[in-house]
């Protein structure tokens, strides 16, 4: 008679996680019968545990059995009790080093993300970055996350979607880390390795006035320094630098700053971005969260005032080269075609002082000049944008022109007249006399001393004058004509000669 030998099946190895990494466990080598026995009928069957490959001395207690070598064999042996026939087949035993876990450095996101609103402590994670630093890089290595330390020991409620992940609890907030090797299945769920998370705040910059310069040449350009900002952005914020950037993207890059001084390519208005940043640049400990605020940078024109202002001149009645000046006179000519209650008006006698709007000259309307010529400074500003210009013009007080009391002007009557007394007078040719010829004089000629005086009915021409009496006396005015000063206190003489009538000659 032939017996069937026992049908068994070889058993999957027994793996045990090395809790103490000293390669040894506790096995349950009764955990493999099921498999062993999987599709048997009859029986029953007889399984028995040899450590030795012999198979002399029977494992007396195989659930609870602690391995003597690592990997070690097992022999088990299945007798069917109706026949005694006897199967052989092996176990094998494998302790199992779980992974090795690091705590990874805390993941940090700034607060820019309105989740729920601005400054909400919200931000969405990518947890899975801190993987590598987890496993130190080893693969074969599934990590999953969890809320709490109950939902990791338990395996339930992992983090579904650990790259887009939302903080919810405390800010910092602490995820949960299971490491399973997906060889062994060994897991690690200590609860000693955890990943926080942080949502750092950003600063809080205040948002500037604009920052304004005055355009010297009025072409809607000029320089700005725009670290003049820094102050007033920064609030008194501890450990906030500032940057500033031609364009969104630059500032919350952090690319390409400006430096000053700037020169704005926009005319009259630019924008610009400042990025406030928590300075994380060594040695400072910031982190690098930033906002960024818009700086306005305006161009004022400045106003108009001519270059060659002409002089005030006076005339020195007595020789003594001082005078007094309306100063004022020269408003109309320093505002042009600006309109006078947009700007105001100072005069100074120091170009220092007119630059720092000091020491106007109280009384503009009527100063008496120190220094003969004397330059005065003026200050024109504008109201709204304080924004000015500096002129000169000069006070002159001059002596008049020097004259020489001409001899008569005498002319023979006309001929072919009656010896009436009148001919015409070229007046002129009294000028160089009167003069002395010096350049630039210019010599009038009047009736009457209160025309010459008033500068009125000048005898025009004065190259053909007729006299009006014989002798006759013309009142002559002479202007210097750089200063304008005029001397009317010479006069000129016209003698009219008579022709000899002579007798028809027998």
């Amino acid at each position: 008679i032939v017996e069937q030998t026992p049908q068994i099946t070889d058993p999957a190895p027994l793996v045990v996680c090395d809790t103490d990494a000293d390669g040894f466990a506790v096995f349950n080598l009764i955990e493999v019968e099921d498999d062993i026995l999987f599709g048997l009928t009859g029986g029953p069957y007889v399984v028995t545990y040899y450590s030795d490959i012999a198979q002399t001395s029977p494992i007396n207690n195989p659930g609870a059995y602690t391995n003597t070598s690592n990997p070690q064999i097992i022999y088990i042996t299945v007798r069917d009790t109706n026949n005694d026939c006897i199967a052989e087949t092996q176990l094998e035993l494998r302790v199992e080093i779980p992974p090795v876990l690091v705590n990874p450095d805390p993941l940090e996101l700034c607060d820019q993300t309105e989740i729920i609103g601005p400054d909400d402590e919200q931000e969405i994670f990518d947890l899975t970055q801190a993987i590598p630093q987890i496993t130190g890089g080893a693969l074969g290595v599934s990590i999953t996350f969890f809320e709490t330390l109950s939902d990791m020991q338990a395996n339930i409620n992992m983090i579904a979607t650990p790259t887009a992940y939302i903080n919810v609890l405390d800010n910092p907030q602490t995820i949960y880390i299971r490491a399973e090797d997906v060889n062994t299945s060994c897991v690690v769920d200590s609860g000693m390795v955890t990943l926080d998370l942080i949502v750092n705040p950003r600063p809080s910059p205040i948002t500037p006035e604009p920052l304004e310069v005055c355009d010297i040449d009025n072409d809607g350009f000029a320089t700005f320094n725009l670290t003049d900002k820094d102050i007033e952005i920064i609030g008194g914020e501890p450990g906030v630098v500032i940057t500033y950037h031609e364009t969104p993207l630059d500032a919350e890059n952090g690319t390409f700053a400006l430096t000053d001084p700037y020169a704005n390519i926009v005319a009259d208005s630019q924008l610009i971005y400042a990025r406030a940043t928590y300075d994380d640049v060594p040695p400072a400990v910031g982190t690098g969260c930033f906002k960024v605020v818009i700086l306005e940078l305006i161009v004022n024109p400045t106003p108009e005032v001519p270059v060659n202002l002409a002089p005030l001149v006076i005339c020195d009645d007595d020789g003594d080269g001082f005078a007094i000046f309306d100063l004022t006179e020269r408003a109309a000519d320093i505002y042009g075609t600006q309109d006078p209650t947009d700007y105001a008006l100072s005069y100074h006698t120091t170009l220092a002082d007119a630059q720092a709007g000091t020491a106007a000259i109280a009384a503009p309307g009527a100063f008496t000049n120190t220094i003969n010529p004397q330059p005065i400074w003026v200050r024109l500003r504008d109201i709204d944008t304080d924004c000015f210009k500096v002129g000169t013009f000069e006070l002159q007080v001059s002596l008049g022109p020097t004259v020489i009391q001409p001899l008569p002007l005498e002319l023979c009557d006309d001929l072919g007249a009656s010896n009436d007394g009148t001919t015409a007078f070229d007046l002129t040719v009294k000028n160089d006399e009167i003069t002395g010829g010096a350049a630039g004089v210019g010599v009038q000629y009047f009736e009457s001393q209160a025309d010459a005086d008033a500068n009125i009915n000048a005898i025009n021409p004065a190259t053909a004058y007729e006299n009006t009496s014989n002798p006759q006396t013309i009142f002559v005015r002479v202007t210097d004509g750089n200063t304008l000063c005029a001397d009317t206190s010479v006069t000129l003489t016209l003698r009219v000669l008579p022709n000899p009538v002579p007798e028809e000659p027998d």
